[in-house]
């Protein structure tokens, strides 16, 4: 009987945290490090077609295919890191991470994305854990287990980092500012989350603390996207860590005195990043004056941009690597209608948060805190084509992603005790992992995207069949395609005329297509679109460089010379200018004011080696070797990988019988240049004249093998 009564009993529910049983104690270890693990392999899976893509034609060029100040770490390199403010940016920790990438990979694109792609899954893994310590603080009073907190931080992680909008963070080279700069302010927002969870120990705080801080000064130099840190503390500071808790005026008291203190040194951080922002867009070429794009456009921009994320993050299909701004703004216009729809949204919403703040905290802390990421890139400040851009989402939709993960809390803990309820809940848990599913896929196929420039640019025109820019850089890539021929060609100049019918007063595509009508021979076309640059903008300095040097060529010197002295009276610290004038006063043979100029290029300059490079070229000319010998060492001081620099200086040394140190400098170029032919041949010719027959025989050899197969190796 008493049996019976025992079996007749109901069970004791067991509570949802109690994870005695030996089979809870195993399915927690599992969590603690098989989901950590899987979601940086599963991060790493959705982005592996990245390997496969190489360098665009969007400031991967200039960045990285010509510039060859970050390839290493010799004081010159580290000094330019440090001091260039290179497309308006300023970012020395990205520039090492890039100096890093050449020295293991030189310059094999697979490489560079690859160490993108590492940062993201690390991101994805510093996210997790600081999801994890976020819901720990916010989610307590729902009394979810363990595990259950857990499996929301990693749905977060994931939500964040296989989320399509992630790609071009990812997948351009160039960008490579914002997963670094998100790495180093996810670490630093996890310390400081570790400083102000244990009260107990003040030391232990003030380390954790200034972890934080260096690892913010880090964020800062690798992009300062992260400026708007301080004050997302504080946001947190109220919700969830409710150190600043009670009415507004209590957060003043002498109390609370050290939790605004401990902010100065991170807004000092910040307004020393943002100056170095303001010095490094004054003088930028595609900065928007007041005049050109008015106030309440950039205000109307701003409130779109904030409805545009949002947009994109709950429907992430048809991105594009470039969302062109409108040149102007009116109510023809359908712009101008979506602009003032996205206006009122905002402020609608802003009405909403401020009058359910109390009921939903986390919802308010994770609109302000989206607000202030995005705010540098809004649009108050106007820089470059694009009104918005997917990669700035990538350090300002962590909220949503934490949204996300909360919200999942319910599905992963909740048990219904009708049949019905628990088959509902099953198909919504399983709604959530397709919803990951089709996440990466999407992010697999964006990735492919940007493959190469040509396949990049046709996407575009695919999403946005008018834009300009699109067309000028589809064109470029055309015609430095290795395929390029006659119809690629008139294709490109076909592209190039479509822009400057989109955008007449757009100057670019005018100066691709003089040109390619000059190197087509067709001299008369190319001035006539040169002198079109100059009708539109009287003070284009470029339209003056390029016109100028085409007169010469013509010898129309005396028209050449009125045009480069315009520009220098346009630009008197431009150093290009002065290196063209001194190129075309050289050709007249005017040399001493031609090295007056090149002297100006060179102070104008000076971390380019060019200006010292041709003065060197002129010395020699000249006959002056020891002036000569001077400047080329002066523009191997600049760049030290200067192949033409190494040779023509080891011609020089030949010259003066310095044999063996011009035997460096031409083994020097031909291992910066190894189908370098003039450089083997001087090399050769210096080793007989040191007598070493055999040593000049083997090299002759390896040259007669490179020029009949480029392809072979040393």
């Amino acid at each position: 009987m008493a049996a019976k009564a025992k079996k007749s009993m109901p069970k004791k529910p067991v509570p949802e945290n109690s994870l005695s049983s030996k089979r809870g104690r195993a399915q927690h270890s599992l969590l603690v490090w098989l989901l950590p693990l899987s979601i940086v392999l599963l991060t790493f899976l959705a982005f592996l077609p990245v390997l496969q893509n190489g360098f665009i034609n969007w400031d991967d060029v200039g960045n990285l295919i010509q510039n060859t100040h970050y390839r290493g770490f010799d004081w010159n390199k580290v000094r330019w890191m440090f001091s260039n403010f290179s497309l308006g940016l300023y970012r020395p920790v990205t520039w090492m991470t890039l100096g890093f990438d050449y020295l293991l990979w030189e310059m094999n694109p697979a490489g560079y994305h690859l160490t993108s792609l590492l940062f993201h899954c690390a991101n994805a893994l510093l996210f997790y854990f600081v999801a994890l310590r976020l819901f720990r603080l916010s989610l307590a009073v729902l009394s979810a287990s363990e595990a259950t907190l857990r499996l929301a931080a990693g749905f977060a992680a994931l939500f964040f980092s296989l989320h399509p909008l992630r790609v071009e963070a990812v997948a351009w080279a160039s960008a490579r500012g914002d997963v670094v700069a998100t790495f180093f302010l996810l670490a630093a927002v996890l310390s400081y989350l570790r400083a102000t969870g244990n009260a107990s120990d003040a030391t232990h705080d003030r380390r954790w603390l200034a972890f934080s801080l260096l690892m913010y000064s880090a964020s800062l130099l690798a992009k300062s996207s992260g400026m708007p840190l301080p004050f997302v503390l504080i946001a947190l500071d109220i919700y969830p860590l409710r150190r600043l808790s009670g009415a507004p005026q209590k957060w003043f008291s002498a109390e609370k005195r050290r939790i605004w203190w401990e902010k100065i040194p991170f807004l000092l951080l910040s307004v020393a990043a943002g100056a170095a922002a303001v010095i490094a867009k004054r003088g930028a070429q595609d900065l928007y004056s007041v005049g050109q794009y008015g106030l309440w456009a950039r205000i109307a921009e701003s409130f779109y941009g904030l409805s545009f994320y949002l947009w994109k993050t709950l429907v992430p299909v048809r991105l594009s690597p470039l969302y062109q701004r409108a040149d102007r703004l009116d109510p023809s216009q359908s712009v101008f209608w979506i602009y003032l729809l996205a206006v009122c949204i905002g402020v609608v919403i802003t009405i909403a948060l401020i009058a359910l703040r109390r009921r939903w905290p986390a919802v308010l802390t994770i609109c302000i805190t989206y607000a202030l990421f995005l705010a540098p890139v809004l649009g108050i400040v106007q820089f470059g084509f694009q009104a918005v851009a997917d990669r700035y989402t990538y350090l300002a939709c962590l909220g949503w992603a934490l949204l996300a993960g909360g919200a999942s809390v319910y599905l992963w803990r909740s048990t219904a005790p009708q049949p019905l309820n628990q088959i509902i809940l099953k198909s919504v848990r399983a709604c959530t992992i397709i919803l990951l599913f089709l996440f990466g896929i999407l992010s697999w196929r964006q990735t492919q995207v940007w493959h190469d420039a040509e396949r990049l640019w046709r996407h575009v025109l695919s999403i946005e069949p008018n834009s300009s820019y699109a067309y000028t850089n589809l064109a470029e890539s055309i015609l430095t395609s290795p395929t390029n021929n006659k119809s690629k060609v008139d294709e490109a100049i076909a592209y190039y005329k479509k822009a400057a019918t989109l955008r007449p007063n757009w100057t670019v595509p005018l100066l691709n297509l003089g040109a390619i009508y000059i190197g087509l021979g067709r001299l008369d076309e190319g001035e006539r679109y040169y002198r079109r640059i100059m009708s539109i903008d009287p003070k284009s300095v470029t339209g003056y460089l390029r016109l100028a040097p085409l007169l010469a060529r013509q010898n129309r010197f005396d028209e050449s010379l009125a045009l480069y002295s315009k520009a220098v009276e346009l630009d008197p610290k431009n150093g290009s200018v002065h290196k063209e004038f001194a190129n075309t006063l050289v050709k007249m043979g005017q040399w001493e004011k031609a090295v007056e100029h090149y002297h100006k290029a060179a102070a104008s300059e000076p971390t380019r080696a060019e200006a010292y490079f041709n003065l060197g070229n002129l010395m020699t000319g000249h006959g002056l070797l020891d002036e000569a010998i001077r400047y080329y060492r002066e523009a191997l001081k600049i760049d030290a990988d200067y192949a033409e620099a190494h040779h023509n200086l080891g011609r020089v040394l030949a010259a003066e019988n310095k044999l063996d140190e011009a035997v460096k400098h031409f083994r020097a170029a031909i291992r910066l240049q190894p189908d370098f032919m003039q450089a083997r041949e001087s090399l050769v010719l210096a080793l007989q004249q040191q007598g070493k027959n055999d040593e000049a025989n083997r090299e002759y050899v390896e040259a007669m093998q490179r020029s009949r197969d480029p392809s072979s190796k040393p």
